[in-house]
C-alpha cells in the first residue's frame, strides 16, 4: 500500500474510533468552568392533573356524561384518522406530471 493510503486509513480509523468512545460516552461535553450547574430551587407547580389516557375526562371518571364525552372525543379522533388515511390513498394512486426540462 502507498503512504498515502496509509495515512487516509489510519485518519478514517482515528475518526470512528473517536466516535464511537463519543457515543459511548468517553467523551463528555462540558460546558464553560465559570457556568453554574444547578437549576432553581423555585419549581412553579399546578394543581391540574392530565389524564393518561389523553381523553379530556378523568381516568377515574365513569359517569354516563363522562362517557359521552369521551366517546365523541374518539369518534372525532378517528374521522380524523380517516380523512387522513384518505388523504394518504389519494396521494398513492397520484399520477406522475411530466416536466419539462
Amino acid at each position: 500500500m502507498g503512504s498515502s493510503i496509509k495515512w487516509v486509513v489510519s485518519i478514517i480509523v482515528i475518526i470512528i474510533l473517536a466516535g464511537v468512545a463519543w457515543k459511548m460516552g468517553y467523551l463528555k461535553m462540558s460546558g464553560p468552568t465559570g457556568m453554574a450547574t444547578t437549576t432553581p430551587s423555585i419549581i412553579a407547580t399546578t394543581t391540574e392533573t392530565v389524564p393518561s389516557s389523553g381523553l379530556p375526562t378523568a381516568d377515574t371518571d365513569t359517569s354516563d356524561a363522562a362517557m359521552v364525552q369521551d366517546s365523541a372525543a374518539i369518534d372525532a379522533q378517528i374521522q380524523g384518522m380517516n380523512s387522513d388515511q384518505a388523504s394518504l390513498d389519494q396521494s398513492m394512486s397520484d399520477k406522475p406530471v411530466t416536466q419539462s426540462y
